[in-house]
């Protein structure tokens, strides 16, 4: 009974990892396809299983900013760096990267400029 109970939990664990994965994939082919609406939907999936994910903040940030949506944008990136961990610096300066260049497109060159 308990080895039946491990592999079921097992089972589901390794399910919801690559649910999350799946989200993440679709929505980058999506973005490479240049299907942003869609893009934006995967990602989204993503975040609601995975509300911890700086990667998946980051890239819907992108697909926002490539959609002009910067207030949105701006909303990921920092998102992102509140569950980045203090240890990836190369998310964590994409992340800052990517506010920067949102508060570049609203004209707020101030906190552009911190954040380079």
């Amino acid at each position: 009974m308990k080895t039946q109970f491990i592999t079921i939990l097992l089972s589901c664990c390794i399910t919801a990892i690559f649910a999350q994965s799946t989200n993440f994939n679709e929505g980058q082919k999506a973005f490479d396809a240049g299907d942003y609406d869609v893009a934006i939907e995967y990602f989204t999936k993503d975040i609601t299983d995975n509300p911890k994910s700086a990667t998946t903040y980051y890239s819907r940030g992108y697909v926002y900013l490539n959609q002009s949506e910067f207030a949105k944008a701006l909303s990921d990136a920092n998102m992102g760096l509140k569950c980045v961990s203090g240890k990836d610096k190369k998310q964590k300066a994409r992340l800052y990267e990517l506010r920067a260049i949102a508060n570049t497109q609203t004209e707020d060159r101030e906190k552009a400029l911190a954040d380079y």
